[in-house]
Order: structure tokens, then sequence, then C-alpha cells
């Protein structure tokens, strides 16, 4: 892109809030309550979460929860956003193994499908 740092990533009710900084996230996320107060909505608590994302997860703090306004978010090391997986470490096996099982099952399921299919036909053609 031309440089431009973005702090929110959103797509339909799916929103990710970033920052360098956990003091950052943690205002971020005042505004956003904030602006979802006045339009009626609220944050989710069973899906809301939070992740640092670094190569060198050893520097950081750990901490169970973040606390944004009256609510209480917890840790995870990695979660699903728009159908890819992120990791804290910023990680692509996990979501490629992911994918690999997805099609796996997919093909495996047209397979079984379709001899059970062809089973069929052959059963209507015995019984006539």
């Amino acid at each position: 892109m031309d440089g431009t740092c973005f702090s929110l990533l959103a797509y339909a009710d799916d929103i990710v809030l970033l920052g360098e900084e956990e003091q950052k996230v943690v205002d971020l996320g005042d505004r956003l309550i904030e602006a979802a107060k006045k339009v009626g909505l609220h944050i989710n608590m069973e899906k809301t979460q939070y992740m640092k994302i670094s190569r060198e997860l050893d520097n950081f703090p750990e901490t169970e929860t973040i606390t944004v306004d009256q609510y209480d978010f917890k840790k995870v090391e990695d979660f699903k956003y728009l159908g890819t997986i992120v990791t804290q470490k910023n990680e692509c096996q996990i979501d490629i193994q992911q994918r690999i099982k997805m099609r796996n099952k997919c093909f495996f399921l047209n397979i079984a499908l379709s001899l059970k299919i062809s089973n069929i036909k052959y059963l209507n053609l015995l019984t006539y």
C-alpha cells in the first residue's frame, strides 16, 4: 500500500482492532464500545477475544485477560477471521493444514455420495 497504517479491520460484524501497544487497543475498544452503544449494539463477550501477534512473544508479559470498559476479554493463541486462521506468531501452517483437511473431507464425501448414487442406480436396474 502507500504506507498507511490501519487500526481497524471490519467486514460485516467481524471487527479486528490493531495496535502496537496494549493501551492503544484498549483505547480503540473503548471508542468502538461507545460508538456501538449509540446505535443500540453491544459486544458479545462469548465471541470477543484478544491476541498478541509477534515473532518475539517471549518479550511480552503474560496476561490472561484484557479489560476494556466493563468487559474482560480472554487471551487466545489463534483465531479464525474471515475463514483464515491467524496465529500469535503469524504462522500459516495451521491454516494450510486446516484447508487440506477441509478439501479432503469434501473430496471423500463426494466419492461416498457418488458411490451411493451408483448403488441406487444399480438397485433400480435390478428391481425392473
